[in-house]
């Protein structure tokens, strides 16, 4: 990854562990509610209510990062091992109840790592390599979950090798990110992080007026929250569809023919290709833009 930078070396390997591991978890989740053969149709309860759920666990995130960024700095650690703890009995059950609501808290948590790490892709890379880090990060896992299907075989997923394979991959994001962690500059703020010292400055006023500006209270205050909540809300929501529209482009074939007429983790590959081009090109718009 000579083309990209330190910190964006660091990003792109936070999300590669983190979607490999979420990505491999709600495969193996997919695959078992297909062998329950439940009366539900599988695509309202993976890609519906268990994308939904994803979508909520972002704006959980979001919401912590607005309002208890210390907390929402330390929350990592605690979505992945509840996102670990909830993958045993959601793969693993042979009651289909136990599978279902365990899949969906499975997947609530993994929206709060996506949350995370696309948090951190804001902090630590400039918004005109964000699209190339992303979709590296990205890519690079959908190859890396084929890769897994050749070594160990589809039925992989429908094993308990799939709990090892999340134990590494947990572990492995964990060290990652406390390892990354360790490495950043003391005293270091977002706003240093993406910006200049001249910027900084700027960014910093001071006298009477800066800091009452700085602390707003009372009605005013309140009111500005609730419209950025709002705001936030119609973000989600638009992300959410946006995320929906794109993977069901690549995917419009019925869950029952996973692992038969359909090798998801192979076609998965055209979608990690296209993505990574995509990512290129946005960001060369965007420098040209910039530029």
């Amino acid at each position: 990854m000579k083309f990209l930078n330190t910190k964006e070396q660091e990003s792109t390997v936070t999300i590669f562990l983190c979607f490999l591991l979420t990505s491999t978890a709600w495969l193996s989740w997919e695959y078992h509610i297909l062998e329950q053969a439940l009366p539900v149709p599988s695509e309202l309860l993976t890609m519906g209510i268990g994308y939904l759920l994803q979508a909520a666990g972002i704006g959980v995130f979001a919401l912590l990062a607005r309002y208890r960024k210390p907390l929402a700095d330390r929350i990592f650690p605690v979505a992945l091992a509840a996102h670990l703890l909830c993958l045993v009995p959601a793969a693993l059950s042979h009651y289909p109840a136990g599978s279902l609501a365990f899949g969906f808290l499975m997947n609530l948590a993994c929206g709060v790592i996506a949350g995370y790490y696309l948090y951190d892709l804001t902090r630590k890379v400039p918004a005109e390599r964000t699209a190339t880090v992303f979709s590296t990060g990205y890519g690079l896992a959908i190859l890396a979950s084929w890769l897994l299907t050749l070594a160990g075989g589809r039925s992989v997923y429908n094993s308990a090798k799939i709990v090892i394979i999340c134990i590494a991959l947990t572990t492995a994001a964990l060290a990652a990110d406390r390892l990354f962690c360790k490495k950043e500059e003391p005293g270091r703020t977002e706003a240093t992080a993406s910006s200049g010292p001249g910027n900084a400055k700027a960014a910093a006023p001071s006298g009477p007026a800066s800091a009452e500006a700085a602390t707003p209270s009372g009605p005013g205050k309140a009111k500005r929250r609730r419209a950025a909540g709002k705001e936030l809300l119609w973000l989600l929501c638009i992300l959410v569809l946006l995320f929906s529209l794109v993977n069901s482009s690549g995917f419009a074939f019925p869950a029952a023919d996973l692992g038969k007429a359909v090798n998801l983790e192979l076609s998965r590959l055209v979608y990690a290709a296209g993505l990574i081009i995509a990512g290129f090109v946005t960001d060369r718009k965007h420098s040209a833009l910039l530029s």
